[in-house]
């Protein structure tokens, strides 16, 4: 156990290493959910009032709840992208050196979940701090530290899952041009088909709201959404505990094929 803990750790260093060196990859990584911030909530927000709409967000300020969908979609990128490292590191050949040393394999996995977490939940509050800078203010009655707790939480159970997938697909692609492919095929539908931009109950019925309510960036947006601007901004009860076990559940079976893949690859 010992030996796994600290090949995480050094793993995990090596990546915190790279992002210092890299700072201009991290600071580009903040220019998309920032642009998706300032123009589309900024936008939508004068619209939003000017039109009488309130009332179907729940009657709290739009960029408020935009900022929910921007905070979980920010950690959904970079878990999504998490994978792409190992892509590189397989095709440079640095993970047949790790493999031909005395390192725990678990302990790759690991260590960039942890990193990635880690660097998602920075990316998020930054974010959330652009937005207050803004305007947005939490509107649900519910004290700052639990709220940020609660965008920790649900942040992390999102980027479990998530960069189980994108560790799946980076062992299991030939290539970083095929995983660049994919990501950019699934990570917009993602996005549009949730409850980032309008409640789920607005959306239209039948598959995109079928597929919206079971998409995980739903359940990660939802709770988030209900601690920032209560619970009238996502039609009443948040089901808190149904949000945390859907996540949970996804996480279990993203990991659970996860490991599968990479066992295979690595066999």
């Amino acid at each position: 156990m010992s030996h796994f803990l600290s090949d995480t750790r050094a793993l995990t260093t090596r990546w915190l290493i790279h992002m210092k060196r890299d700072s201009a990859s991290m600071m580009l990584g903040l220019f998309q959910p920032l642009l998706w911030l300032f123009l589309f909530g900024g936008l939508m927000r004068g619209f939003v009032g000017q039109a009488g709409l309130a009332a179907s967000f729940g009657n709290v300020d739009y960029l408020t709840f935009y900022t929910a969908g921007v905070l979980a979609f920010t950690m959904l990128t970079n878990a999504v992208m998490g994978g792409l490292p190992i892509v590189f590191d397989m095709e440079f050949g640095f993970i047949d050196k790790v493999l031909s040393s005395p390192v725990s394999r678990s302990s790759i996995v690991v260590s960039r979940f942890v990193y990635v977490t880690l660097y998602s939940l920075l990316q998020a509050f930054f974010v959330l701090a652009c937005a207050f800078l803004m305007g947005a203010r939490f509107q649900g009655g519910v004290e700052w530290p639990l709220v940020l707790l609660g965008i920790a939480g649900f942040g992390a159970l999102l980027a479990a899952g998530m960069t189980a997938l994108s560790l799946a697909l980076a062992f299991a692609a030939p290539s970083h041009t095929l995983f660049f492919s994919v990501i950019a095929f699934l990570l917009t539908p993602f996005l549009f088909v949730s409850s980032a931009f309008v409640p789920l109950s607005k959306l239209p019925e039948g598959p995109i709201r079928f597929v919206a309510t079971w998409n995980p960036l739903t359940h990660a947006i939802d709770p988030i959404r209900a601690l920032m601007c209560g619970e009238q901004a996502v039609g009443g009860d948040p089901s808190y505990v149904f949000h945390c076990v859907s996540l949970a559940v996804f996480d279990l079976l993203a990991i659970a094929l996860s490991v599968a893949v990479i066992k295979r690859r690595l066999d």
